[in-house]
């Protein structure tokens, strides 16, 4: 008793470490630990050892155990969003500490709002890695406020996003704005209407599918409140290229990002420029003020802010 009790002392003295959390990840992605065991390359009894040593230090069930299925507690699925964070970082920083002293060279985490996945990142990346062919790429999207936390967690180094942004925390610089637009399948009463644009108020009877985000729905509120009507927002929808499916099933009109058009169009959704008034969105690089930026991405900043001033 005395040899258990002061092993559970020292186990609750100690704090998880990432091995663990890929154990953990790997159950939680199999659902099964006996599988898990098998893509781990270790034996099943041990691992379930450590998963129950987890549960007890944390003080919480992470798993309910089913004959043949395991399935996360919501604590379990807390730790597990938690615990994808913690070994990307752990990747990354390791990583990062074999690059320093390369000059252009190693790894480039980036982030990007989705609506800009089919146009102006490609190209981004493409012209970047033509200038330097050494760098590697490692790039996801998202809304512009999971990208964010992205970067304030250090997962990545450098995001593209819309305003707003929290430039206390982050270094904000403008690459540009761009029109809003509204999507509608061809189908729709008002694409039989020639014009390539479209009055806002016109919009105010559709059921409207905006950008989930903070503050957006105040927003595009806000533009219909200033001419006098009112905006039926029925879907909040991320990530925005969710919008389009439901634009294509004609359940109602999308107002997003002019630059959503490129996948719109492949998915035969047609767009009108929205117009008095004509509401912009602007385009931020970000990174936080006081990381610490490999090469690679201090590159990647100054080439993006070379095209800007060569476009402007």
């Amino acid at each position: 008793m005395i040899c258990k009790a002061e092993l559970k002392t020292e186990r609750e003295g100690t704090i998880m470490d990432i091995r663990e959390l890929q154990y953990f990840l790997e159950i939680a992605r199999e659902q099964n630990i006996t599988r898990a065991a098998e893509k781990l390359h270790i034996s099943q009894p041990p691992l379930s050892r450590q998963m129950h040593s987890l549960e007890e230090e944390l003080g919480v069930q992470l798993f309910i155990r089913g004959k043949r299925k395991i399935t996360l507690t919501p604590e379990g699925i807390f730790l597990k969003e938690r615990a994808q964070q913690l070994v990307e970082l752990s990747q990354k920083t390791k990583q990062q500490i074999q690059e320093v002293g390369n000059t252009i060279d190693g790894m480039l985490y980036i982030g990007s709002v989705e609506s800009l996945a089919s146009g102006m990142m490609p190209e981004w990346i493409r012209s970047f890695h033509e200038a330097y062919p050494k760098i590697r790429f490692n790039w996801s999207s998202g809304n512009s406020d999971d990208v964010l936390v992205r970067l304030d967690k250090g997962v990545i180094d450098v995001a593209v996003v819309r305003a707003p942004c929290n430039d206390e925390k982050f270094v904000c610089i403008s690459l540009g704005r761009e029109p809003w637009a509204a999507f509608f399948n061809r189908k729709h009463p008002l694409m039989q209407e020639p014009e390539l644009e479209i009055e806002l108020c016109k919009l105010d009877k559709e059921p409207l599918i905006i950008p989930a985000r903070k503050n957006r729905e105040r927003e595009i509120a806000g533009w219909f409140h200033k001419r006098g009507c009112e905006a039926n927002i029925c879907y909040q929808i991320s990530p925005v290229l969710n919008a389009i499916s439901l634009v294509e099933y004609n359940m109602g009109v999308a107002v997003l990002p002019e630059s959503t058009g490129d996948y719109a169009a492949q998915r035969g959704i047609s767009m009108k420029r929205i117009i008095d008034p004509v509401m912009e969105s602007e385009i931020l690089l970000a990174y936080r003020k006081d990381a610490f930026l490999p090469e690679a991405a201090n590159q990647f900043i100054r080439f993006i802010c070379g095209r800007k001033n060569t476009d402007s």
